[in-house]
């Protein structure tokens, strides 16, 4: 968990997963630095499993529209190596303590 970063950050082998996830499902996407979608009100929530607990992340977490375009940017960056970062949009979603 990181309250100073704005999304979630994946490594990329995941982040590749998603992308594919997403147009296999008919999302018309383009990968980047973050992932752009044709914006739709179909966006699957994001589960995350930590240890043997699923986390749903809503869309409206991870998804926002790009000005008043029609194209959404999917919040979660590809990282190097195997961690994940879990930044505010997961955070919107639970109540966290950090001790």
């Amino acid at each position: 968990m990181d309250s100073g970063t704005s999304f979630v950050l994946m490594p990329t082998n995941s982040f590749n997963k998603m992308f594919s996830a997403l147009t296999t499902k008919g999302f018309d996407c383009t990968k980047g630095e973050l992932i752009s979608c044709k914006c739709s009100s179909a966006f699957p929530d994001l589960n995350i499993q930590i240890d043997n607990t699923m986390y749903k992340m809503p869309s409206i977490n991870y998804v926002s529209r790009i000005g008043s375009s029609d194209t959404c940017s999917i919040n979660v960056m590809s990282i190097a190596g195997s961690t994940w970062i879990l930044g505010l949009n997961f955070l919107h979603s639970y109540y966290t303590v950090f001790d």
